[in-house]
């Protein structure tokens, strides 16, 4: 009746670095495979703004979503043609550090 327990916890912060995996070819074409230029992998990202541009450095697409979820269509909503796009990361890691990336993407039809 006069019991009691106690317990020590440890906790200690450990650096995760920041994992942005994206594909290198996308291929909307409706078989419901590959469909959206979309993150293979994403780790310790906050937040982030994606742009995507066409051959000539037009703007065509761009998110703030962590998914990024671009289905190769232009502004208009018509089809991008087949070719390789240009993108442009900007994200905020959870150590409030603000990076940028750029790549490319192939989009096959």
């Amino acid at each position: 009746n006069n019991c009691f327990t106690s317990d020590d916890v440890e906790v200690r912060e450990e650096f995760c670095p920041t994992i942005l995996e994206l594909p290198n070819v996308f291929t909307p074409n409706d078989d419901e495979s590959n469909e959206e230029f979309i993150p293979i992998r994403i780790e310790e990202v906050k937040s982030m703004t994606t742009y995507i541009f066409d051959r000539t450095g037009n703007k065509i697409f761009a998110t703030e979503e962590l998914a990024i979820r671009w289905d190769g269509k232009l502004p208009n909503g018509s089809n991008a043609s087949d070719g390789v796009y240009f993108w442009w990361i900007k994200y905020t890691n959870f150590l409030e550090e603000t990076k940028e990336r750029m790549g490319t993407v192939t989009l096959i039809r």
